[in-house]
C-alpha cells in the first residue's frame, strides 16, 4: 500500500523495544478506502463474508447510515449471480451430475447468504450493529 501511495510509514524508534512502524493514510488512500466501502464483494460466500462484513465494521464507525444501502447493493448483486448461476444449471444435461452438483451447492450456499444478509438488514434496523 506504501507503493501505491495510498499510506505513509515512518519507522519509529522505541526504549528498549525494537522499532516499530508507523502508518498514516494519504489523500488517496482516504479516496481509495472511500471507493472501497462502496463496492459489492464478488458473489461468493467467503468474499462477502470477508469483504461485506468488514465493510460494515468500517461503516459502522465512520458512516452508519450507509450501511443498509451497502448490503442492499450486495444483495442485488447476489440475486444477479444466482440468476446466472439457474441460467446456466438450466442450460446442463440432466446427465451432468457432479457439474450440476456443483452449481446447486453455490445456489443454496448463495441463497442462504441473502437470507443471511435480510435477517442482519431487519436486526440492524430495529438496533445499532454491534
Amino acid at each position: 500500500m506504501e507503493e501505491q501511495a495510498f499510506i505513509n510509514g515512518t519507522t519509529q524508534t522505541q526504549e528498549k523495544r525494537p522499532a516499530k512502524r508507523l502508518y498514516i493514510l494519504t489523500n488517496s488512500g482516504a479516496e481509495r478506502f472511500e471507493k472501497w466501502l462502496t463496492e459489492t464483494a464478488p458473489g461468493s460466500v467467503h468474499a462477502v463474508r470477508v469483504e461485506l462484513l468488514t465493510r460494515v465494521f468500517f461503516l459502522q464507525k465512520f458512516a452508519p447510515t450507509r450501511i443498509q444501502p451497502t448490503i442492499l447493493n450486495q444483495q442485488l448483486a447476489i440475486q444477479s449471480v444466482l440468476e446466472q448461476l439457474q441460467a446456466r444449471l438450466n442450460c446442463l444435461p440432466a446427465d451432468e451430475i457432479i457439474n450440476r452438483a456443483g452449481i446447486n451447492l453455490r445456489i443454496e450456499q448463495l441463497s442462504g447468504l441473502l437470507n443471511f444478509l435480510e435477517r442482519f438488514l431487519q436486526q440492524s434496523g430495529d438496533s445499532h450493529v454491534n
